[in-house]
């Protein structure tokens, strides 16, 4: 499977290593699966007012299965609040919203991840 949708809208993305992805992205994962859900809506605006901290990790929800374990094919990157406000609400104008999770980076123990669809958004909390 090929991942043709690119981040160019994203100008100052910072690359994460394989590794660290892959946990990162399981993680992310773990809090959907397993947290509670805050917030469904459908309006991106009521969102924004969640966006508290200054970088955030931004991944595109392309999973492939080897029987029951997901492997991430899309793309992961380190982002800054105003850039990944205006490169969701870019999408979201010009349709070409993805599925994409996005998590704050943080050391808090509490996890938080919005889970954007091309018609919904949730946040889940742990």
């Amino acid at each position: 499977m090929k991942n043709y949708f690119s981040f160019e809208n994203l100008n100052n993305k910072e690359n994460i290593s394989s590794d660290e992805k892959n946990v990162i992205f399981h993680n992310m994962l773990n809090t959907i699966r397993t947290g509670d859900l805050l917030l469904c809506t459908d309006s991106f605006s009521e969102l924004i007012s969640i966006f508290k901290h200054e970088k955030y990790y931004i991944v595109h929800k392309l999973l492939i299965y080897k029987g029951k374990e997901a492997i991430l094919k899309g793309d992961m990157f380190k982002v800054s609040k105003g850039e990944l406000v205006d490169f969701i609400k870019k999408s979201i104008d010009t349709d070409d919203m993805r599925e994409f999770l996005i998590t704050p980076i943080t050391t808090s123990k509490n996890k938080e991840v919005l889970y954007l669809t091309e018609d919904l958004y949730y946040l889940y909390g742990c």
